[in-house]
């Protein structure tokens, strides 16, 4: 791992076990791969990436008791007080709860709780693409809008899933929506 001017990355002949680590005790989203000779980005790893290469060899194995356990049980995810807007929530709310917390999305919720869509951090750099961020009072629909075309699928797991569960619903989401 080094740390340039606060920027965290990884040389490319670190392992995966070693980048998966300094994504989780970093708590980081995206681990840039740099080229020890030129300073380039080579590649950004992410957790998600990581699981679409490691989830083939992982089902074909012999699995261990633990990814059986739910992911409750294994401490993962949030059960509580868990962050919530709507579509005719205003953009300040989001922008002011990211700018507190560690959490990278918010589940958009209907009327009935159901979770219908996300706001995620990486949906600020769209408003700011398009010059649109300092309108605070801006809907979450109006911001969600501004996305690109492609649809964004909503991922739902309980705290009941199992972890292998849980790593599967994530791989396969890969290849379908």
């Amino acid at each position: 791992e080094k740390s340039n001017k606060g920027l965290i990355s990884i040389d490319p002949m670190e392992t995966l076990f070693t980048a998966a680590k300094i994504l989780l005790e970093k708590s980081i989203h995206r681990l840039p791969v740099i080229d020890p000779r030129s300073g380039n980005t080579l590649y950004i790893l992410t957790h998600k990436r990581i699981l679409n290469h490691i989830y083939p060899y992982l089902i074909e194995s012999q699995l261990d008791p633990f990814f059986d356990l739910s992911i409750q049980k294994l401490g993962v995810g949030t059960y509580a007080d868990v962050k919530q807007l709507k579509y005719d929530s205003k953009l300040i709310d989001a922008m002011d709860f990211f700018a507190h917390t560690r959490v990278s999305a918010i589940p958009i919720v209907d009327d009935c709780k159901k979770v219908v869509d996300i706001y995620a951090r990486f949906d600020v750099i769209t408003l700011a693409s398009r010059g649109k961020y300092r309108d605070m009072d801006m809907t979450i629909r109006e911001c969600l809008h501004l996305r690109s075309s492609q649809a964004v699928e909503v991922l739902t797991c309980k705290g009941s899933d199992s972890l292998i569960d849980v790593l599967q619903a994530v791989y396969k989401a890969r290849y379908t929506g």
